[in-house]
């Protein structure tokens, strides 16, 4: 049988990781409010005919390769391991480039041109989990805590 302090313990741990994906999620949030009034729309081009296929949650494909993009002010910025859909993989093998968006106070911070949630996605999910676990095993924590028979 468990200690009230091993629950304790648990709880905290648990409230932590939420507390880490609430503040994960507020800031890939935050960064993803600003595209729509600072982001920049550039053209990306590979840099290389590499993809590296990864498979993400759900079956769901997406693609790594290095691209390249024109910022506003000329400047040329590299993308490594860039993460591109199926979609996008097929409009590069055809030579065409594919539209990224980024930030022009940072533009190595990108984002697909259709807006990608799945940072915040995880960081809401991490929360949630962590912190319902942490409130259970509080809450197993608090019930050890109470005698079993009250003495008056």
């Amino acid at each position: 049988m468990q200690s009230k302090a091993t629950y304790f313990i648990c709880a905290l741990i648990a409230i932590g990781v939420g507390l880490f994906g609430g503040w994960f999620a507020f800031n890939k949030y935050s960064l993803h409010n600003r595209y729509p009034s600072e982001g920049k729309i550039a053209e990306a081009y590979p840099t290389s005919d590499h993809y590296t296929e990864t498979r993400k949650r759900f079956g769901i494909r997406s693609y790594d390769t290095d691209l390249a993009f024109t910022a506003d002010g000329g400047q040329t910025i590299h993308l490594k391991n860039a993460n591109i859909s199926k979609d996008e993989l097929a409009i590069l093998q055809t030579g065409k480039p594919i539209e990224r968006e980024y930030l022009p106070d940072d533009p190595q911070n990108t984002a697909r041109a259709k807006g990608d949630m799945m940072g915040i996605r995880i960081g809401l999910a991490l929360m949630l989990v962590g912190l319902g676990i942490g409130i259970y095993y509080m809450m197993i924590a608090l019930a050890k805590a109470k005698p079993d028979n009250p003495s008056d």
